[in-house]
């Protein structure tokens, strides 16, 4: 009788979890949310090629687009580590590795700490 409980509770508790993904995966981006991905597409393009003043400009729209394109934030990070400025680097990076959204981040006006090691971005983030 316990394991059937059990397995009722299961089924009830990953029902809906499979609803909540279903959900997630059929939500439509905004046109805004689009033109942000095609954007840090192409800032990541640009650092490929390594021209990072370019990318910097393209993912700068991207975020001002869509503050919430996480993927946007590691990018910039890699185009301020090319160009050599550790500090916009590090915060950058530091605004991507966060649990909290970088819009509310930017929004509050508190710098990001701390930051790691900025990587090359890996390809197909978005």
């Amino acid at each position: 009788m316990r394991r059937l409980l059990v397995f009722v509770l299961a089924m009830v508790l990953l029902s809906g979890c499979v609803k909540q993904i279903a959900h997630e995966e059929t939500r439509q981006l905004s046109p805004r949310e689009k033109a942000s991905l095609q954007l840090t597409e192409e800032g990541r393009q640009f650092l490929d090629e390594d021209q990072p003043d370019q990318a910097i400009r393209s993912l700068e729209q991207a975020i001002s687009l869509n503050p919430d394109n996480g993927p946007c934030y590691y990018y910039l990070a890699e185009a301020w580590l090319q160009k050599g400025n550790f500090s916009e680097a590090r915060q950058f990076n530091s605004l991507a590795e966060s649990d909290t959204p970088p819009a509310e981040r930017v929004a509050s006006g508190s710098p990001p700490k701390g930051g790691g090691h900025v990587g090359k971005a890996p390809k197909g983030l978005i």
